[in-house]
């Protein structure tokens, strides 16, 4: 069993589910559900989708071409902007903003679910094509960027360069693994952040676990895949901390 903390250092918590509409679902399908929502989730924001390429040639600078494919979907704040659903042409998302809050993701997921619920049985999707957990922490550690001993806090640490004298400035670490018994993936990242004074040092722990699928509503095991997408999540959390950090959570 995966042990609770009294002080997760989680910033932000996204439930993602992207999904194939049938072509008769448009943007203003999607706007009209906005009055169902509006209550509980006030603040209304348009989502526009972008798109930019890179072209690199021989012996000219590199090009760039954006593009906007206009707006895709809606973003529904509640007051406080804590919370926030994305309902979008291509799936739906529900994030919760720190303070995270004590009930856990017991509190959380329900509400998503609710959310999920809604946006499923309003615009029928025909297939769930990805489904991902992904957990954002920012640790603050009581130490200067230059004093750290990255090996006494993260079992993912960077290296020590040999003997000569130096001081690691930046560190940005990011792998993806593969669970093939349950063909998930995780992305791992680890970075510094900016400090919030000179005397401690932030770092960035993002938790990104996901499936790809291809399931009729009906096969949608949504309680299922979530609670293997958590279990993944919370074996990466104490696998990648050492004892001495996660004491700062309890």
């Amino acid at each position: 069993m995966v042990k609770k903390y009294s002080k997760p250092p989680i910033t932000e918590v996204l439930f993602d589910i992207q999904v194939e509409l049938p072509k008769e679902v448009t943007i203003e399908t999607i706007d009209g559900l906005s009055s169902s929502l509006l209550d509980r989730y006030p603040k209304k924001r348009p989502r526009r989708k972008f798109s930019t390429k890179i072209e690199f040639k021989a012996d000219t600078p590199p090009s760039t071409d954006s593009s906007d494919f206009g707006i895709d979907g809606f973003l529904f704040w509640t007051e406080d902007e804590k919370q926030v659903t994305q309902f979008r042409l291509d799936g739906f998302s529900f994030s919760r903003l720190k303070p995270y809050p004590s009930g856990g993701w017991e509190e959380i997921y329900p509400q998503m679910v609710e959310l999920w619920n809604f946006y499923k049985d309003s615009l029928k999707p025909l297939l769930v094509k990805r489904v991902a957990v992904r957990y954002i922490n920012l640790i603050e550690v009581s130490k200067p960027l230059g004093e750290m001993d990255w090996g006494s806090y993260f079992n993912w640490a960077p290296p020590v360069f040999g003997e000569l004298p130096h001081q690691i400035e930046q560190f940005a670490y990011r792998t993806t693994i593969q669970f093939p018994t349950e063909s998930i993936k995780a992305v791992i990242t680890l970075l510094t952040g900016p400090p919030p004074e000179p005397s401690r040092t932030t770092a960035i722990f993002d938790l990104d676990v996901f499936k790809e699928v291809h399931f009729s509503l009906d096969e949608f095991r949504i309680d299922l895949l979530f609670g293997k997408l958590r279990e993944i999540k919370d074996n990466l959390f104490e696998a990648g901390l050492t004892e001495t950090l996660k004491r700062e959570f309890e």
